[in-house]
């Protein structure tokens, strides 16, 4: 299977500034010593102030409901920083961190939603920025297809 580096790259690069990003908003500066499981990080500025408090209310909610979803962020924050500090590593290691941070972050949606059914259409926005990201660069809208 060949891989795309690129694609590769620019969902490492998302996975890392979320896990790693700075609050955009002060209002959304973390608490000193860390910013526990509300963190939403710099990464959802794109969100208003009201979703992304839903979201965190329902994320807070979630990692309470199930501390195994915490300890897995844990884990993935731990492995996305060695990852990227790491120079030698690989395509296929990105890939595996990639698709641990995707079906993590599937995971955390489902608990989310649990939590608060009324939380779709942020965790749909959230998903819509994202591929636009991925897709399109800073944001862009995919380009159209042929």
């Amino acid at each position: 299977m060949k891989l795309n580096l690129s694609k590769i790259c620019a969902g490492l690069l998302i996975a890392v500034i979320g896990f790693m990003a700075q609050p955009l908003h002060a209002q959304d500066a973390p608490p000193p010593g860390g910013g526990g499981p509300a963190d939403l990080g710099g990464h959802m500025g794109f969100l208003t102030k009201e979703q992304r408090d839903q979201l965190r209310k329902a994320r807070v909610a979630a990692f309470a409901a199930d501390p195994d979803l915490q300890t897995q962020k844990q884990a993935l924050d731990e492995q996305g920083k060695a990852l990227h500090d790491n120079a030698n590593a690989t395509d296929a290691d990105k890939q595996a961190f990639h698709d641990k941070k995707k079906a993590f972050d599937e995971a955390l949606s489902a608990a989310e939603l649990k939590q608060d059914p009324t939380l779709q259409p942020v965790l749909d926005e959230i998903k819509k920025h994202m591929q636009e990201m991925h897709h399109g660069g800073g944001g862009n809208p995919p380009p159209p297809a042929n």
